[in-house]
């Protein structure tokens, strides 16, 4: 990717890799049973990949983990960021929903290079 989009549920299975330096917005599909993604950081930021949900339903959960051993929940958000001048190549996202909810994993080879938030 290397351009602001929203993914499809026809793209369920397939591995995105993040390939802009100047960052941009990829929103996911609205949860569907099975739907499920995955985002690799290709080149560092310089403004941030944001990945967000498509309904601001803070519907968003899991974990994420950085460098330095911080595993860090995700309770209802609505929003991953691979942080700006901070995430590094080959960090990572991988997104699967339950028709309700996304469930998260991520990891950064930075600490302080995923954030999330909530509309």
């Amino acid at each position: 990717l290397i351009t602001t989009r929203t993914i499809s549920a026809n793209e369920s299975g397939k591995t995105f890799y993040l390939n802009a330096a100047g960052g941009f917005t990829t929103t996911l599909p609205a949860p569907a049973m099975g739907l499920k993604y995955k985002f690799i950081v290709k080149t560092a930021p310089t403004t941030a990949y944001i990945i967000t949900t498509n309904g601001g339903a803070n519907i968003l959960n899991g974990t994420y983990l950085d460098i330095v051993g911080e595993l860090v929940a995700i309770s209802n958000q609505d929003t991953l960021n691979f942080v700006a001048n901070t995430s590094l190549r080959g960090d990572s996202l991988e997104v699967e929903s339950d028709g309700v909810y996304w469930y998260c994993t991520a990891f950064s080879k930075a600490d302080g290079g995923i954030t999330v938030s909530a509309t």
